[in-house]
């Protein structure tokens, strides 16, 4: 999804959101590593940053392997993102 579209499809859902972004609970790769909560120095997420703008990894990784586009070796989690300069 678009920046702009994001933010216009999205706003009504920002408190949702936020409190998604909060009590995100994942298990990544094959030791089952656990990553809780996202933290942010920003009152809200931003629309067009969270996770409903993006396409499932997952499912583009499987549909480049079934085109033969591309094969996945390893697949990488991250542990932290940070933005700005601040």
């Amino acid at each position: 999804m678009a920046r702009g579209e994001a933010k216009r499809k999205l706003e009504h859902k920002q408190d949702r959101i936020d409190q998604e972004m909060k009590t995100v609970k994942r298990c990544f790769g094959p030791d089952d590593i656990e990553i809780e909560g996202i933290v942010g120095n920003h009152k809200h997420t931003p629309l067009d940053e969270c996770a409903h703008v993006y396409k499932d990894l997952d499912e583009v990784l499987l549909t480049l392997e079934v085109a033969g586009i591309a094969t996945v070796k390893n697949r990488l989690y991250p542990v932290a993102n940070l933005k700005g300069s601040e």
